[in-house]
């Protein structure tokens, strides 16, 4: 049996920084491709809780697996990520003395904020799509960023043609024969909105998505300020994932990958021990499946 892929992670050498000071090697890249989600995210994961990794920077995951638009995953690592966040959560609760539970993240909700797969299949209108999701939208911002979702910023920027629905723009430019690469570019970003001196904001991390269709083929690529892989990284991928889904089907197309670029990944799961916990336990997963994924 084979053993599952393990990530192209460039660690470098010493930089010199500013003032001439040499930088350790605890801000490095990494770079992970893979068939699997969760292989790539294990890949990544296992990656930043070695000894030393204070953040990777840049991060760049690209997974080009997929059936009938799915993204490859293996069964049940999704629950064993979602268990460790619950676990972490009520962790932090308990830190802060607070007697009130905090509602845990889970890869599916953080995978929502980036497309509500649970409005969608192929075969629904697109437009009742935006209008439900609209409808619903006031609901889903107490329990999320009351700030704005990115599902939100991707149909209601505010500005912009289709009356700021930045993915019907793409689907109608593609399909009025528009090939120029940079016509399919949306932004999360809004300097008018976002670009505050609070020191912390929460949102949005991700900034912009692109799209590449080539042939009859899509891809599609997030770009992220910071990215957090315990608590978002999953989801995010997966996130991406859905999102490239609906696109491919409504331009006529198969997608076929997606990939995150994260400028600022940092260690972010409580302790290493934890982490390296979390990794070997999804890894062992991993191993079990290996034949199947390799064959996938």
């Amino acid at each position: 049996m084979s053993s599952v892929p393990v990530p192209i992670c460039l660690p470098g050498s010493s930089l010199t920084s500013v003032n001439g000071k040499e930088r350790d090697e605890a801000f490095c890249p990494c770079f992970v491709t893979e068939r699997n989600l969760s292989v790539a995210w294990q890949s990544a994961f296992q990656a930043s809780a070695r000894p030393g990794v204070k953040a990777f920077a840049p991060l760049v995951v690209t997974v080009t697996g997929f059936s009938k638009g799915e993204p490859d995953e293996v069964v049940g690592v999704r629950s064993v990520i979602d268990a460790s966040l619950a676990a972490y959560a009520k962790e932090e609760d308990r830190k802060k003395g607070s007697n009130k539970e905090t509602d845990p993240l889970t890869c599916q909700t953080v995978a929502n904020t980036i497309f509500p797969r649970s409005l969608w299949a192929p075969g629904v209108d697109r437009h009742s799509f935006y209008s439900r999701y609209s409808a619903m939208l006031s609901r889903l911002k107490r329990r999320g960023s009351p700030r704005g979702l990115y599902f939100e910023r991707l149909i209601n920027y505010g500005r912009g043609p289709e009356k700021g629905n930045q993915l019907e723009n793409f689907i109608q430019a593609y399909k009025s024969g528009v090939r120029r690469r940079s016509a399919f570019q949306a932004t999360i970003c809004d300097p008018e909105r976002d670009f505050t001196h609070q020191p912390l904001l929460g949102f949005p991390c991700l900034q912009q998505v692109a799209l590449l269709p080539e042939g009859n083929t899509l891809s599609i690529t997030g770009f992220y300020g910071t990215q957090y892989l315990f608590e978002r990284a999953y989801g995010n991928y997966l996130g991406l994932c859905w999102l490239g889904r609906f696109l491919a089907h409504e331009m006529g197309l198969s997608l076929n990958r997606m990939t995150c670029i994260a400028a600022y990944a940092p260690f972010s799961a409580d302790t290493r021990e934890r982490a390296r916990q979390l990794a070997g336990e999804v890894g062992l997963m991993l191993s079990n499946m290996s034949g199947a994924i390799q064959n996938a």
